[in-house]
């Protein structure tokens, strides 16, 4: 039909309404620690001249919570997502590299408010463009016991200043985030590090001691056995 000619028709380089909804950040990352719910917040700007309606959804639908997980963007704006980790009771297979993922899908729409947004609204159809952006899920360091080296370097948000960024909906402040969560992540590994590194050494001092003591006893021994034929002759 002609709205599927008009769609083929638009330039490669134009954007269409729902390209125009900008999504930060795309690795979803939690500070992971047990029995603890962790939120991430997820920001969508309508950088476009029309309204983008929005659906969240996910891999694991009951690990997660959205809020709101379906929406409208009005031209200019940006709508901030909270997506929140239900408490977990035990350490997850996958840490290192979770397999968790996100898909977040827009359209263009007429509608006013998010009630009026159904299952229909994001299905695809002839001369309709429904935009799809794939997020990661990542987990940072669990949360070590503090120390006295290693206080306040267990999460990023045990700062003012990582309070402050995640706090702020500011596209710069999402990357100083991470870079600030990086960092300290960092510092906790080479505070291991060095705790590691010393009880390895105490390890050591006890072994030796533990030597010093048997080669003692074993002299001990030796000189009493002759007083003790000596006694018997």
């Amino acid at each position: 039909g002609s709205s599927a000619r008009t769609a083929r028709a638009r330039p490669s380089g134009a954007p269409t309404p729902a390209m125009a909804l900008e999504i930060k950040p795309e690795t979803l990352k939690f500070p992971f620690e047990l029995r603890k719910q962790i939120r991430c917040d997820l920001f969508l700007r309508n950088a476009g001249s029309t309204a983008v309606a929005f659906k969240v959804k996910t891999t694991a639908p009951k690990k997660y919570c959205v809020r709101p997980n379906i929406g409208i963007v009005a031209p200019g704006a940006t709508v901030e997502v909270q997506v929140i980790m239900q408490s977990q009771k035990e350490q997850p297979a996958d840490l290192a590299a979770c397999r968790d993922k996100f898909l977040v899908q827009s359209v263009e729409t007429t509608a006013a408010e998010a009630s009026q947004l159904d299952a229909s609204t994001f299905q695809k159809a002839e001369g309709k463009t429904i935009g799809e952006s794939k997020l990661r899920v990542a987990y940072t360091t669990p949360a070590m016991p503090p120390t006295v080296s290693e206080e306040g370097l267990a999460s990023p948000m045990a700062t003012p200043a990582g309070r402050a960024a995640a706090n702020n909906g500011g596209g710069g402040a999402t990357y100083d985030n991470d870079l600030d969560a990086a960092t300290m992540n960092y510092k906790a590994s080479q505070a291991e590090v060095s705790r590691m590194q010393r009880e390895i050494s105490d390890y050591k001092l006890q072994v030796s001691e533990l030597k010093s003591k048997a080669a003692a006893g074993q002299d001990v021994a030796g000189e009493a056995r002759p007083r003790r034929a000596l006694l018997l002759a």
